[in-house]
């Protein structure tokens, strides 16, 4: 459930990849919510044509545990996961 102070993690269109995301999540014990977004018609390029994208959202305390976590998975994974424009 999205709590007011949850900020955005990343966002990510492949259901598969969201799994792994999820997974090392709950593995760490890193809270986090989940909502589905529509993407635009001239969007979904960045999403690699997908019609909606999930975003991970966290409390801003456990941001950085969450960011290591996605930046130490595979690099073809980590390839399919959006993060906010100051983490790129």
């Amino acid at each position: 459930m999205e709590r007011v102070e949850d900020i955005e993690l990343c966002r990510i269109a492949d259901a598969k990849v969201k799994e792994k995301v999820m997974f090392l999540l709950i593995r760490h014990r890193v809270p986090y919510a989940e909502r589905w977004d529509e993407v635009p018609l001239l969007k979904r390029g960045k999403y690699h044509g997908a019609k909606e994208v999930c975003v991970v959202l966290t409390h801003p305390e456990h941001r950085k545990e969450a960011i290591e976590i996605i930046q130490g998975m595979d690099k073809e994974i980590q390839s399919q996961i959006i993060l906010p424009e100051d983490e790129k």
